[in-house]
């Protein structure tokens, strides 16, 4: 039990630090659509996962590289369709994460990095957060 206790006494003691300098990039809208774009540095992606529990989407976006590792990308187009077949989201992700507040619905996600798409479908409920991570190789 001490064990316990002081494992989070020792990532609280991590945390709070970042929690207080790092902030969330500014919310921008597509479509009246809130959502925030960003997650350079690892204070303000580590403040982004914080915030993420709030919004009921987030992408997370990587490939693979010459030798094999995952990184983080930037500068995805992303748009969503929803179920009528219409573009309701388009925006430019400029960091490897993006929150976005849709409304419950089924959607098609899909990203666009250096051509090649990716297309990755979910159904988003009322008070559920929901994790997608898109990868490129």
């Amino acid at each position: 039990m001490r064990l316990r206790q002081f494992k989070s006494f020792i990532f609280l003691a991590i945390l709070i630090p970042v929690c207080a300098t790092a902030q969330i990039p500014d919310t921008q809208y597509s479509h009246e659509i809130a959502y925030v774009a960003g997650g350079i540095g690892s204070e303000e992606s580590a403040a982004i996962e914080i915030e993420s529990k709030q919004w009921p989407l987030m992408l997370q976006f990587s490939q693979v590289d010459e030798k094999g590792w995952g990184v983080w990308i930037s500068d995805i187009r992303v748009k969503i369709v929803n179920s009528n077949n219409q573009e309701i989201f388009s925006a430019i992700c400029n960091g490897p994460m993006m929150l976005i507040n849709l409304a419950p619905g089924q959607y098609d996600v899909v990203g666009i990095y250096d051509g090649n798409a990716k297309k990755r479908s979910t159904l988003i409920q009322a008070n559920k957060h929901q994790k997608i991570s898109i990868f490129w190789k």
